[in-house]
């Protein structure tokens, strides 16, 4: 009796008709191929079907690596955001590591268009999300928050970041603006001089 996915026929079979792939289908190739997609019509609007016809194999067949939709953007969420380091990965003051993190961020979505939704929907719950959020707070508690002050001060950070990517037409994302607003977030969160957090309401 077959163990694959029903309609899978295998690992790499393709549809009827078609050859069989020569290379092995794998987790990367899928995932290339639905960022490719992605970037025309947004992660959201891709289907399984839509990344078996690219791959030339039967939808099945995708079944063997990824178990259904959401779990294809997850991979897609995790291969975007595992190639960015987190700040305990990067040189430099608690602060310029902060801030390196988050640039890294932004860099990732902007090469990589039509993923932010489904990074806002993924990735908090992800493993790779949660060793992000860990990083992040780290950094802040080092640069002298306390447990409860590195938790708010890494949400309003979160909050900059994801609604940075929200907007559209004259409110869209630019990289000036956002840096601007970064480094003004993080002066009232850390002060101005180095190693004297705000006394304030991050405390």
């Amino acid at each position: 009796m077959p163990d694959g996915p029903p309609g899978a026929g295998g690992r790499g079979v393709a549809m009827a008709g078609r050859p069989v792939r020569a290379d092995p289908l794998s987790v990367g190739a899928i995932v290339a191929v639905a960022l490719r997609l992605a970037a025309r019509d947004g992660l959201e609007a891709v289907r399984m079907r839509d990344v078996a016809a690219e791959l030339d194999v039967a939808a099945g067949a995708l079944y063997w690596h990824v178990s259904s939709q959401r779990a294809l953007q997850v991979a897609v969420v995790e291969a975007v955001l595992g190639a960015v380091p987190s700040p305990s990965e990067l040189r430099g003051t608690p602060r310029e590591r902060i801030t390196r993190h988050i640039r890294l961020l932004q860099r990732a979505l902007v090469d990589n268009p039509g993923i932010t939704g489904a990074v806002i929907a993924n990735a908090p719950d992800t493993p790779l999300g949660a060793k992000l959020r860990d990083g992040v707070r780290a950094a802040l508690r080092e640069a002298g928050l306390s447990h409860p002050a590195a938790h708010r001060a890494f949400l309003a950070l979160e909050w900059l970041w994801l609604g940075s990517r929200t907007g559209t037409g004259p409110h869209a994302y630019d990289q000036e603006t956002f840096d601007a607003a970064l480094t003004a977030l993080l002066d009232g969160i850390l002060g101005t001089a180095p190693g004297a957090p705000d006394e304030g309401a991050y405390r």
